[in-house]
Protein backbone atom coordinates (compact mmCIF):
# COMPACT_ATOMS: atom_id res chain seq x y z
CA UNK A 1 0.00 0.00 0.00
CA UNK A 2 0.81 3.43 -0.78
CA UNK A 3 1.91 5.62 2.52
CA UNK A 4 -1.44 6.93 3.90
CA UNK A 5 -3.87 4.04 2.53
CA UNK A 6 -4.85 1.14 5.17
CA UNK A 7 -6.83 -1.74 5.28
CA UNK A 8 -10.29 -1.58 6.57
CA UNK A 9 -12.90 -4.19 7.38
CA UNK A 10 -12.91 -8.16 8.22
CA UNK A 11 -12.68 -11.10 7.34
CA UNK A 12 -15.63 -14.01 7.27
CA UNK A 13 -15.73 -17.52 7.30
CA UNK A 14 -18.63 -20.35 7.21
CA UNK A 15 -20.73 -20.16 10.27
CA UNK A 16 -20.46 -23.29 12.79
CA UNK A 17 -18.93 -23.92 15.72
CA UNK A 18 -18.36 -27.63 15.94
CA UNK A 19 -15.35 -29.23 14.86
CA UNK A 20 -15.09 -28.82 11.51
CA UNK A 21 -12.85 -27.06 8.95
CA UNK A 22 -14.74 -23.98 7.47
CA UNK A 23 -13.30 -22.09 4.42
CA UNK A 24 -12.64 -17.93 5.44
CA UNK A 25 -13.05 -14.92 2.85
CA UNK A 26 -12.38 -11.75 1.77
CA UNK A 27 -15.60 -10.45 3.63
CA UNK A 28 -15.39 -7.11 3.89
CA UNK A 29 -11.92 -6.52 3.72
CA UNK A 30 -10.76 -3.35 1.75
CA UNK A 31 -7.80 -1.04 0.91
CA UNK A 32 -9.78 1.65 -0.80
CA UNK A 33 -10.76 1.92 -4.18
CA UNK A 34 -7.59 2.35 -5.36
CA UNK A 35 -7.14 -1.55 -4.94
CA UNK A 36 -7.62 -4.61 -5.99
CA UNK A 37 -7.77 -7.44 -2.65
CA UNK A 38 -6.71 -10.75 -4.25
CA UNK A 39 -7.69 -13.08 -1.47
CA UNK A 40 -5.93 -16.44 -0.94
CA UNK A 41 -8.65 -19.17 0.71
CA UNK A 42 -7.52 -20.91 3.97
CA UNK A 43 -9.69 -22.93 5.87
CA UNK A 44 -10.37 -22.56 9.44
CA UNK A 45 -10.69 -25.15 11.94
CA UNK A 46 -12.31 -26.53 14.78
CA UNK A 47 -10.43 -29.46 16.42
CA UNK A 48 -11.73 -31.38 19.57
CA UNK A 49 -10.85 -30.74 23.48
CA UNK A 50 -8.97 -33.42 25.44
CA UNK A 51 -10.57 -33.92 28.45
CA UNK A 52 -8.94 -35.33 31.73
CA UNK A 53 -10.41 -37.05 34.81
CA UNK A 54 -9.02 -38.57 38.16
CA UNK A 55 -8.31 -41.95 38.61
CA UNK A 56 -11.29 -43.68 38.56
CA UNK A 57 -12.51 -46.25 41.37
CA UNK A 58 -11.78 -49.36 40.18
CA UNK A 59 -12.04 -52.83 42.19
CA UNK A 60 -8.33 -54.30 41.93
CA UNK A 61 -9.14 -57.82 43.46
CA UNK A 62 -11.99 -60.38 42.69
CA UNK A 63 -12.63 -64.09 43.11
CA UNK A 64 -12.31 -65.94 40.05
CA UNK A 65 -15.60 -66.07 37.66
CA UNK A 66 -14.22 -66.97 34.65
CA UNK A 67 -14.37 -63.82 32.53
CA UNK A 68 -12.01 -60.34 32.26
CA UNK A 69 -14.41 -57.56 33.48
CA UNK A 70 -13.17 -55.51 36.42
CA UNK A 71 -15.61 -53.16 38.51
CA UNK A 72 -14.40 -49.64 37.75
CA UNK A 73 -16.44 -46.41 38.16
CA UNK A 74 -15.39 -42.99 36.15
CA UNK A 75 -14.51 -39.87 37.96
CA UNK A 76 -15.76 -36.63 36.67
CA UNK A 77 -15.24 -35.07 33.19
CA UNK A 78 -12.49 -32.49 33.77
CA UNK A 79 -12.58 -29.57 31.25
CA UNK A 80 -16.28 -29.38 29.19
CA UNK A 81 -16.62 -25.96 27.62
CA UNK A 82 -19.19 -24.26 30.13
CA UNK A 83 -22.72 -25.54 28.89
CA UNK A 84 -22.05 -29.16 28.09
CA UNK A 85 -21.99 -30.21 31.20
CA UNK A 86 -25.66 -32.06 30.36
CA UNK A 87 -24.46 -33.06 27.38
CA UNK A 88 -21.52 -34.97 27.54
CA UNK A 89 -21.01 -37.66 29.57
CA UNK A 90 -18.06 -40.32 30.15
CA UNK A 91 -17.98 -44.07 30.97
CA UNK A 92 -15.72 -46.71 31.77
CA UNK A 93 -15.17 -50.37 30.72
CA UNK A 94 -11.96 -52.32 32.56
CA UNK A 95 -10.74 -55.47 32.22
CA UNK A 96 -7.49 -58.11 33.38
CA UNK A 97 -5.22 -58.64 31.04
CA UNK A 98 -6.66 -62.18 31.11
CA UNK A 99 -9.38 -63.98 33.50
CA UNK A 100 -7.18 -66.48 35.15
CA UNK A 101 -6.01 -66.81 38.68
CA UNK A 102 -2.90 -64.73 39.41
CA UNK A 103 -1.58 -61.40 41.24
CA UNK A 104 0.22 -57.92 40.10
CA UNK A 105 -1.95 -58.70 36.75
CA UNK A 106 -2.67 -55.28 34.36
CA UNK A 107 -5.97 -54.15 34.82
CA UNK A 108 -6.96 -51.45 31.93
CA UNK A 109 -9.29 -48.98 32.19
CA UNK A 110 -11.01 -47.59 28.45
CA UNK A 111 -13.38 -44.44 28.59
CA UNK A 112 -15.95 -44.11 26.62
CA UNK A 113 -17.67 -40.46 25.59
CA UNK A 114 -21.15 -40.04 25.01
CA UNK A 115 -24.26 -37.03 24.50
CA UNK A 116 -24.98 -34.72 22.19
CA UNK A 117 -21.76 -32.37 22.54
CA UNK A 118 -19.58 -35.62 23.11
CA UNK A 119 -17.79 -35.45 19.80
CA UNK A 120 -16.61 -31.92 20.16
CA UNK A 121 -13.91 -33.71 22.92
CA UNK A 122 -11.21 -36.21 23.40
CA UNK A 123 -11.98 -38.87 25.91
CA UNK A 124 -9.63 -38.90 28.50
CA UNK A 125 -6.83 -41.17 28.51
CA UNK A 126 -7.32 -44.86 29.05
CA UNK A 127 -6.01 -45.76 32.56
CA UNK A 128 -3.88 -48.73 33.90
CA UNK A 129 -2.43 -50.18 36.71
CA UNK A 130 -0.52 -53.78 37.47
CA UNK A 131 -1.08 -54.63 40.76
CA UNK A 132 -4.81 -56.70 39.62
CA UNK A 133 -5.59 -59.84 41.50
CA UNK A 134 -7.72 -62.60 40.38
CA UNK A 135 -8.31 -64.95 43.68
CA UNK A 136 -9.23 -68.46 43.08
CA UNK A 137 -13.16 -69.65 43.39
CA UNK A 138 -13.67 -71.70 46.65
CA UNK A 139 -15.40 -75.00 45.11
CA UNK A 140 -18.22 -77.16 47.19
CA UNK A 141 -19.14 -80.83 46.63
CA UNK A 142 -22.65 -82.64 47.87
CA UNK A 143 -21.34 -85.39 50.80
CA UNK A 144 -20.29 -88.38 48.76
CA UNK A 145 -21.30 -91.91 49.36
CA UNK A 146 -18.40 -93.83 51.25
CA UNK A 147 -18.66 -97.26 52.92
CA UNK A 148 -17.63 -96.93 56.63
CA UNK A 149 -17.11 -100.51 57.38
CA UNK A 150 -14.98 -103.06 55.49
CA UNK A 151 -13.41 -106.08 56.57
CA UNK A 152 -9.48 -105.76 57.83
CA UNK A 153 -7.08 -105.87 54.90
CA UNK A 154 -4.12 -104.27 56.24
CA UNK A 155 -4.44 -100.98 54.19
CA UNK A 156 -6.41 -97.52 55.55
CA UNK A 157 -8.09 -97.04 52.15
CA UNK A 158 -12.04 -96.38 52.61
CA UNK A 159 -14.34 -97.46 49.12
CA UNK A 160 -16.14 -94.40 47.54
CA UNK A 161 -19.23 -95.62 46.28
CA UNK A 162 -20.40 -92.24 44.32
CA UNK A 163 -18.87 -88.97 44.44
CA UNK A 164 -20.85 -85.85 45.65
CA UNK A 165 -22.51 -83.21 42.99
CA UNK A 166 -19.76 -80.48 42.85
CA UNK A 167 -20.94 -77.03 42.45
CA UNK A 168 -19.81 -73.21 41.87
CA UNK A 169 -17.64 -74.14 38.41
CA UNK A 170 -18.27 -71.59 36.22
CA UNK A 171 -20.22 -72.84 33.00
CA UNK A 172 -17.38 -71.91 30.67
CA UNK A 173 -15.24 -74.62 33.06
CA UNK A 174 -17.67 -77.19 32.82
CA UNK A 175 -15.81 -79.64 30.66
CA UNK A 176 -12.55 -78.20 31.93
CA UNK A 177 -13.08 -78.79 35.45
CA UNK A 178 -12.84 -82.72 37.15
CA UNK A 179 -12.66 -83.82 40.66
CA UNK A 180 -10.89 -87.23 42.14
CA UNK A 181 -11.83 -88.32 45.48
CA UNK A 182 -9.36 -90.41 47.99
CA UNK A 183 -10.89 -91.43 51.14
CA UNK A 184 -8.96 -93.57 53.77
CA UNK A 185 -9.31 -94.17 57.40
CA UNK A 186 -6.73 -92.68 60.05
CA UNK A 187 -5.19 -96.07 60.68
CA UNK A 188 -5.41 -99.32 59.39
CA UNK A 189 -6.21 -101.53 62.28
CA UNK A 190 -9.27 -103.29 62.92
CA UNK A 191 -11.94 -101.39 65.56
CA UNK A 192 -14.47 -99.01 65.75
CA UNK A 193 -14.79 -95.58 66.42
CA UNK A 194 -12.98 -94.73 63.59
CA UNK A 195 -11.99 -91.24 61.11
CA UNK A 196 -12.28 -91.52 57.33
CA UNK A 197 -11.22 -88.54 55.50
CA UNK A 198 -12.24 -87.60 52.36
CA UNK A 199 -9.89 -85.50 50.09
CA UNK A 200 -10.63 -84.10 47.11
CA UNK A 201 -8.00 -83.19 44.10
CA UNK A 202 -9.15 -81.00 41.25
CA UNK A 203 -7.71 -81.34 37.51
CA UNK A 204 -8.55 -80.28 33.93
CA UNK A 205 -7.12 -77.11 32.92
CA UNK A 206 -9.00 -74.98 34.60
CA UNK A 207 -8.57 -76.59 37.77
CA UNK A 208 -5.95 -73.77 38.91
CA UNK A 209 -8.32 -70.98 39.13
CA UNK A 210 -10.02 -73.02 41.71
CA UNK A 211 -9.79 -74.00 45.38
CA UNK A 212 -11.18 -77.31 46.14
CA UNK A 213 -13.85 -78.69 48.21
CA UNK A 214 -12.41 -78.60 52.17
CA UNK A 215 -11.88 -82.54 53.24
CA UNK A 216 -14.80 -84.11 54.63
CA UNK A 217 -13.93 -86.37 57.73
CA UNK A 218 -16.67 -89.09 58.47
CA UNK A 219 -16.72 -90.33 62.40
CA UNK A 220 -17.13 -93.60 64.02
CA UNK A 221 -16.06 -95.74 61.44
CA UNK A 222 -15.01 -99.45 61.44
CA UNK A 223 -12.96 -102.07 60.20
CA UNK A 224 -14.28 -105.58 60.74
CA UNK A 225 -12.70 -108.29 61.73
CA UNK A 226 -13.17 -112.14 61.03
CA UNK A 227 -15.12 -113.30 63.86
CA UNK A 228 -13.16 -116.17 65.58
CA UNK A 229 -15.41 -118.16 68.90
CA UNK A 230 -13.89 -119.67 72.05
CA UNK A 231 -14.89 -123.65 71.78
CA UNK A 232 -18.50 -123.86 72.82
CA UNK A 233 -19.34 -125.53 75.74
CA UNK A 234 -22.14 -128.36 75.92
CA UNK A 235 -25.24 -126.31 76.98
CA UNK A 236 -27.10 -127.73 79.83
CA UNK A 237 -29.46 -130.46 79.03
CA UNK A 238 -32.83 -129.71 78.38
CA UNK A 239 -36.24 -131.16 78.07
CA UNK A 240 -38.55 -131.83 74.79
CA UNK A 241 -40.86 -128.43 74.17
CA UNK A 242 -38.49 -126.71 75.84
CA UNK A 243 -34.94 -124.54 75.05
CA UNK A 244 -31.33 -125.23 74.74
CA UNK A 245 -29.23 -122.25 75.51
CA UNK A 246 -26.09 -122.18 73.98
CA UNK A 247 -23.70 -119.68 75.13
CA UNK A 248 -20.91 -118.34 73.62
CA UNK A 249 -17.98 -115.56 73.23
CA UNK A 250 -16.44 -114.41 70.53
CA UNK A 251 -12.39 -113.46 70.62
CA UNK A 252 -12.65 -111.39 67.39
CA UNK A 253 -15.00 -109.66 65.66
CA UNK A 254 -18.59 -108.42 66.41
CA UNK A 255 -21.27 -111.06 65.53
CA UNK A 256 -24.90 -109.82 64.56
CA UNK A 257 -26.70 -112.97 63.36
CA UNK A 258 -26.04 -116.33 63.41
CA UNK A 259 -27.58 -119.61 61.94
CA UNK A 260 -27.35 -124.05 63.47
CA UNK A 261 -27.01 -126.21 61.19
CA UNK A 262 -28.07 -129.86 62.89
CA UNK A 263 -25.89 -133.47 62.14
CA UNK A 264 -28.13 -136.26 61.10
CA UNK A 265 -29.33 -138.18 64.03
CA UNK A 266 -31.16 -134.38 65.11
CA UNK A 267 -32.69 -133.84 61.69
CA UNK A 268 -34.28 -137.50 61.93
CA UNK A 269 -36.34 -136.81 65.79
CA UNK A 270 -37.41 -133.36 64.41
CA UNK A 271 -34.72 -130.79 64.80
CA UNK A 272 -34.79 -128.45 61.58
CA UNK A 273 -31.66 -125.79 61.04
CA UNK A 274 -31.91 -122.33 61.72
CA UNK A 275 -31.61 -120.05 58.91
CA UNK A 276 -29.28 -117.30 59.85
CA UNK A 277 -31.45 -114.85 62.68
CA UNK A 278 -30.23 -111.42 63.98
CA UNK A 279 -28.93 -112.30 67.59
CA UNK A 280 -30.62 -111.04 70.70
CA UNK A 281 -27.61 -109.56 72.48
CA UNK A 282 -24.77 -107.19 71.52
CA UNK A 283 -21.25 -107.65 72.02
CA UNK A 284 -18.97 -110.56 72.14
CA UNK A 285 -21.04 -112.43 74.57
CA UNK A 286 -24.45 -113.83 74.18
CA UNK A 287 -27.09 -116.80 73.74
CA UNK A 288 -28.31 -118.60 71.50
CA UNK A 289 -31.98 -120.49 72.28
CA UNK A 290 -32.54 -123.43 70.25
CA UNK A 291 -36.14 -125.01 70.82
CA UNK A 292 -36.60 -128.81 71.18
CA UNK A 293 -39.54 -130.36 69.70
CA UNK A 294 -42.22 -131.51 71.23
CA UNK A 295 -41.81 -135.59 71.42
CA UNK A 296 -38.07 -135.82 70.91
CA UNK A 297 -36.27 -138.47 71.66
CA UNK A 298 -33.86 -138.68 74.81
CA UNK A 299 -29.98 -138.96 73.79
CA UNK A 300 -27.23 -137.07 72.55
CA UNK A 301 -26.84 -134.91 69.19
CA UNK A 302 -24.57 -133.17 67.20
CA UNK A 303 -24.75 -129.10 65.83
CA UNK A 304 -23.13 -126.44 64.53
CA UNK A 305 -22.96 -123.13 65.15
CA UNK A 306 -22.10 -120.39 62.78
CA UNK A 307 -21.61 -116.46 63.18
CA UNK A 308 -21.76 -113.75 61.03
CA UNK A 309 -21.34 -110.20 61.02
CA UNK A 310 -22.72 -106.62 59.93
CA UNK A 311 -21.10 -107.16 56.40
CA UNK A 312 -22.13 -110.48 56.22
CA UNK A 313 -18.96 -112.22 56.63
CA UNK A 314 -19.43 -115.33 58.55
CA UNK A 315 -17.37 -116.98 61.01
CA UNK A 316 -16.08 -120.85 60.97
CA UNK A 317 -18.31 -123.40 61.37
CA UNK A 318 -18.28 -124.30 65.58
CA UNK A 319 -19.49 -128.02 66.22
CA UNK A 320 -21.19 -128.57 69.56
CA UNK A 321 -23.51 -131.39 70.95
CA UNK A 322 -25.94 -130.98 73.63
CA UNK A 323 -28.43 -133.62 75.45
CA UNK A 324 -32.22 -134.19 75.23
CA UNK A 325 -33.27 -135.17 78.68
CA UNK A 326 -35.68 -138.20 79.39
CA UNK A 327 -39.17 -137.63 78.87
CA UNK A 328 -41.14 -137.22 82.32
CA UNK A 329 -43.74 -139.17 80.78
CA UNK A 330 -41.69 -142.18 81.22
CA UNK A 331 -42.46 -141.38 84.89
CA UNK A 332 -45.68 -143.45 86.03
CA UNK A 333 -47.60 -143.42 88.88
CA UNK A 334 -48.98 -146.65 90.70
CA UNK A 335 -51.15 -146.23 93.56
CA UNK A 336 -50.60 -143.20 95.85
CA UNK A 337 -47.24 -143.73 96.62
CA UNK A 338 -45.13 -145.00 93.82
CA UNK A 339 -43.48 -143.90 91.00
CA UNK A 340 -41.98 -146.17 88.22
CA UNK A 341 -39.69 -145.66 85.10
CA UNK A 342 -41.13 -147.42 81.95
CA UNK A 343 -38.34 -149.34 80.46
CA UNK A 344 -40.52 -151.21 78.36
CA UNK A 345 -37.71 -150.93 76.14
CA UNK A 346 -35.58 -152.42 78.24
CA UNK A 347 -32.57 -149.46 77.12
CA UNK A 348 -31.78 -148.49 81.16
CA UNK A 349 -29.74 -150.87 83.39
CA UNK A 350 -29.91 -148.11 86.67
CA UNK A 351 -31.66 -145.95 88.42
CA UNK A 352 -31.70 -142.82 91.11
CA UNK A 353 -34.19 -141.75 91.55
CA UNK A 354 -34.76 -137.64 93.16
CA UNK A 355 -37.31 -135.47 94.91
CA UNK A 356 -37.02 -131.87 94.64
CA UNK A 357 -33.71 -131.89 92.82
CA UNK A 358 -32.46 -134.39 95.80
CA UNK A 359 -30.86 -137.43 95.20
CA UNK A 360 -33.00 -139.68 97.50
CA UNK A 361 -30.91 -142.48 99.27
CA UNK A 362 -31.33 -146.04 98.34
CA UNK A 363 -33.74 -145.27 95.64
CA UNK A 364 -31.70 -146.77 93.39
CA UNK A 365 -34.62 -149.24 91.66
CA UNK A 366 -36.70 -149.30 88.79
CA UNK A 367 -39.64 -147.72 90.86
CA UNK A 368 -39.71 -145.39 94.43
CA UNK A 369 -41.99 -145.58 97.09
CA UNK A 370 -42.90 -142.34 98.67
CA UNK A 371 -44.58 -143.59 102.04
CA UNK A 372 -45.97 -140.16 102.60
CA UNK A 373 -47.49 -140.02 99.33
CA UNK A 374 -46.33 -138.88 95.73
CA UNK A 375 -46.36 -134.96 96.60
CA UNK A 376 -43.38 -132.68 94.84
CA UNK A 377 -40.64 -132.88 91.70
CA UNK A 378 -39.95 -136.17 90.84
CA UNK A 379 -37.00 -137.02 88.62
CA UNK A 380 -34.23 -139.81 87.98
CA UNK A 381 -30.77 -140.63 86.60
CA UNK A 382 -30.53 -143.84 84.01
CA UNK A 383 -27.82 -145.31 82.85
CA UNK A 384 -28.56 -147.12 79.58
CA UNK A 385 -27.31 -149.99 78.46
CA UNK A 386 -24.53 -148.42 76.12
CA UNK A 387 -22.96 -146.89 79.25
CA UNK A 388 -24.38 -143.14 79.13
CA UNK A 389 -25.94 -141.68 82.08
CA UNK A 390 -29.09 -139.33 81.85
CA UNK A 391 -31.93 -137.51 83.40
CA UNK A 392 -35.19 -136.97 83.36
CA UNK A 393 -37.41 -134.13 83.05
CA UNK A 394 -38.92 -133.78 86.51
CA UNK A 395 -42.83 -134.57 86.97
CA UNK A 396 -44.46 -132.72 89.42
CA UNK A 397 -47.21 -134.10 91.42
CA UNK A 398 -49.76 -133.79 94.23
CA UNK A 399 -51.12 -136.78 94.91
CA UNK A 400 -51.70 -136.93 98.38
CA UNK A 401 -51.47 -141.02 100.30
CA UNK A 402 -54.40 -141.91 100.97
CA UNK A 403 -55.73 -143.05 104.85
CA UNK A 404 -56.34 -146.32 105.88
CA UNK A 405 -60.55 -146.57 106.70
CA UNK A 406 -61.70 -149.48 108.17
CA UNK A 407 -65.35 -150.29 109.21
CA UNK A 408 -66.34 -153.06 111.66
CA UNK A 409 -69.98 -153.73 112.82
CA UNK A 410 -70.13 -154.94 116.88
CA UNK A 411 -71.50 -157.64 117.50
CA UNK A 412 -71.57 -158.66 114.14
CA UNK A 413 -73.82 -160.97 113.83
CA UNK A 414 -76.64 -159.17 115.77
CA UNK A 415 -80.27 -159.39 116.20
CA UNK A 416 -83.43 -157.45 115.43
CA UNK A 417 -83.69 -154.98 117.32
CA UNK A 418 -80.65 -155.05 119.43
CA UNK A 419 -78.23 -152.31 119.01
CA UNK A 420 -74.93 -152.81 117.43
CA UNK A 421 -71.76 -150.40 117.01
CA UNK A 422 -70.69 -149.49 113.84
CA UNK A 423 -67.02 -148.39 114.35
CA UNK A 424 -64.68 -146.12 111.80
CA UNK A 425 -60.81 -146.24 112.36
CA UNK A 426 -59.10 -143.72 110.99
CA UNK A 427 -61.30 -140.29 110.29
CA UNK A 428 -62.20 -138.13 112.64
CA UNK A 429 -65.19 -136.78 113.45
CA UNK A 430 -64.72 -133.46 112.24
CA UNK A 431 -63.47 -135.09 108.53
CA UNK A 432 -66.82 -137.09 108.94
CA UNK A 433 -68.72 -134.41 109.03
CA UNK A 434 -71.22 -134.32 105.84
CA UNK A 435 -70.75 -138.24 105.84
CA UNK A 436 -73.99 -140.37 104.80
CA UNK A 437 -74.33 -143.85 106.39
CA UNK A 438 -77.01 -146.37 104.90
CA UNK A 439 -77.96 -150.34 105.42
CA UNK A 440 -79.38 -152.20 102.18
CA UNK A 441 -80.89 -154.95 101.90
CA UNK A 442 -80.14 -157.78 99.26
CA UNK A 443 -82.83 -156.46 97.22
CA UNK A 444 -80.69 -153.17 96.88
CA UNK A 445 -83.49 -151.31 99.10
CA UNK A 446 -82.55 -148.81 101.79
CA UNK A 447 -83.26 -149.80 105.42
CA UNK A 448 -81.50 -147.35 107.10
CA UNK A 449 -80.01 -144.26 106.84
CA UNK A 450 -78.60 -141.17 108.88
CA UNK A 451 -76.36 -138.19 108.41
CA UNK A 452 -75.17 -138.03 112.03
CA UNK A 453 -71.80 -139.96 111.40
CA UNK A 454 -69.48 -140.07 113.93
CA UNK A 455 -66.63 -142.34 114.81
CA UNK A 456 -68.61 -144.03 116.88
CA UNK A 457 -72.44 -144.74 115.41
CA UNK A 458 -75.33 -146.86 117.23
CA UNK A 459 -77.54 -149.25 114.93
CA UNK A 460 -80.76 -150.64 115.48
CA UNK A 461 -81.92 -153.11 112.70
CA UNK A 462 -85.81 -153.98 112.97
CA UNK A 463 -85.75 -156.40 109.71
CA UNK A 464 -85.83 -159.86 108.53
CA UNK A 465 -83.17 -161.92 109.24
CA UNK A 466 -80.53 -162.20 106.27
CA UNK A 467 -77.45 -160.01 105.12
CA UNK A 468 -77.29 -156.39 104.72
CA UNK A 469 -74.44 -153.72 102.89
CA UNK A 470 -73.68 -150.51 104.62
CA UNK A 471 -72.05 -147.69 102.89
CA UNK A 472 -70.55 -145.03 104.51
CA UNK A 473 -70.14 -142.09 102.02
CA UNK A 474 -67.83 -139.29 103.17
CA UNK A 475 -68.37 -135.54 101.98
CA UNK A 476 -65.48 -135.89 99.41
CA UNK A 477 -67.29 -138.68 97.82
CA UNK A 478 -65.18 -141.79 98.96
CA UNK A 479 -67.63 -144.95 99.87
CA UNK A 480 -66.64 -147.40 102.65
CA UNK A 481 -68.25 -150.60 102.51
CA UNK A 482 -69.16 -153.30 105.33
CA UNK A 483 -71.62 -156.09 105.69
CA UNK A 484 -74.46 -156.99 108.60
CA UNK A 485 -75.76 -160.18 108.94
CA UNK A 486 -78.80 -160.40 110.82
CA UNK A 487 -79.70 -163.25 113.00
CA UNK A 488 -82.70 -165.05 115.01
Amino acid sequence: LLDGNIFSGKLSRASGETIGSYPINAGILSAGTNYDINFLNKDFSITSKALSVNNPTLTTSKTYNGATIASVTASALQGLVSGDEANVSISAVANYNNKNVGSGKTITVIYSLSGSASSNYTKPVDYTISNGEIIAKQLTISNPTVTTNKMYDGNTTAMVQSVGILSGVEPADVNNVSIIITANYNNATAGSSKIISVVYTLSGSAATNYITPATLLINNAKISEKIVLNTLQQPASSCEDSDLELNYTASAGTPVRYQIIFADNAHSVGFQDIAFTDLTSSGNTGIVTIPIPLGTQYGTYQASLQLSNELGKVSEVYPFQFVVNVSSDFIITKFDDVVLCDNSSNNFSSYQWYKNGIAIEGATRQFYNDKNGLVGSYSLKVKTIGGQDLYSCPKILNITKAKKVSVGVYPNPMRANQASTVKITGMSDDELQGAVMSVYNIQGIKVYSTQNVQQNNTLILQNLDGSYVGHIITAKGNDYVYRILLVK
